[in-house]
């Protein structure tokens, strides 16, 4: 004789829904890498622009730049191995802040993960201000700028090119105004590492979603610098979608001014 327990059965589907959630809750982040290996082209992930798959949720996009920047990203096949090409020049009249970038989103960003990319500084010609810089930032939906819902960020600090080091932004982690104070040398003022022309800088973050901070570490190589416990510009809200992103940026604010860097890997991967 078959007894059904309707108490039983209920009780049955609610802790299998349970285990299920418990489970995806405790997945670690999926792992989404490009070394563009596989050269140009939309169909494959590895590509550029590429396409979604693999941990990313699209393709390479180019965000809207201001008419006066003229701004190419391009594959460069060659040495040592493939990687993008960033160049910006702007073309007179200036504005206050002529900002170009190159981005991606990636999947699983509520969850800890790692970050890992590698950048090589060409040239520069101008960027004579302490607000002229190259870098990258994260967040929801990184476009051109650093916004008040973007979370970590890397960039060149210093006045010129020639005493350019790198630095990171130490936020408050609620949305608030952006503070050139909050922009720190990464390895503590001093300490930090100056930036050459033509070396491959190798920089990681351990990104931390859940608390709003971020570690980073730059190293060229030989040697390394790290800060610890950044944390980030955005509000708790903003602190860790399901899709994030990673934006590759350059801004000055001169007239008839340039620059060049290239971009060799980007590599997601689960923090335990």
């Amino acid at each position: 004789m078959n007894h059904k327990h309707p108490q039983w059965n209920r009780a049955l589907r609610i802790a299998l829904a349970l285990t299920c959630t418990l489970a995806a809750s405790t997945l670690p982040a999926q792992e989404a890498e490009t070394d563009f290996s596989d050269g140009a082209g939309d169909q494959r992930p590895d590509q550029y622009p590429g396409a979604r798959g693999a941990g990313w949720a699209e393709g390479w996009q180019i965000p809207k730049y201001a008419k006066n920047i003229d701004l190419n990203v391009e594959l460069d096949p060659g040495d040592p191995s493939p990687h993008l090409v960033f160049t910006m020049q702007v073309q007179p009249p200036s504005q206050d802040y002529n900002n170009a970038s190159v981005m991606r989103k990636y999947r699983d960003a509520d969850r800890p993960h790692q970050i890992r990319m590698k950048i090589q500084m060409n040239h520069t010609e101008g960027f004579n201000d302490y607000s002229d810089f190259v870098g990258a930032f994260g967040g929801e939906n990184p476009r051109t700028n650093f916004t008040s819902t973007s979370t970590w960020a890397v960039r060149t600090v210093g006045k010129t090119p020639d005493k350019w080091k790198w630095g990171a932004y130490h936020g408050e982690a609620d949305g608030g105004d952006f503070s050139g104070r909050a922009m720190q040398e990464i390895g503590g003022r001093g300490n930090g590492m100056l930036i050459e022309p033509g070396k491959i800088y190798e920089i990681t973050i351990k990104n931390y979603p859940e608390k709003g901070s971020y570690d980073i570490t730059v190293s060229n190589g030989k040697d390394e610098v790290s800060s610890a416990g950044l944390r980030y510009r955005a509000q708790k809200d903003d602190w860790a979608p399901e899709e994030s992103g990673i934006a590759f940026q350059a801004q000055t604010n001169e007239s008839d001014a340039s620059v060049s860097f290239s971009i060799f890997e980007v590599e997601i991967s689960p923090l335990n």
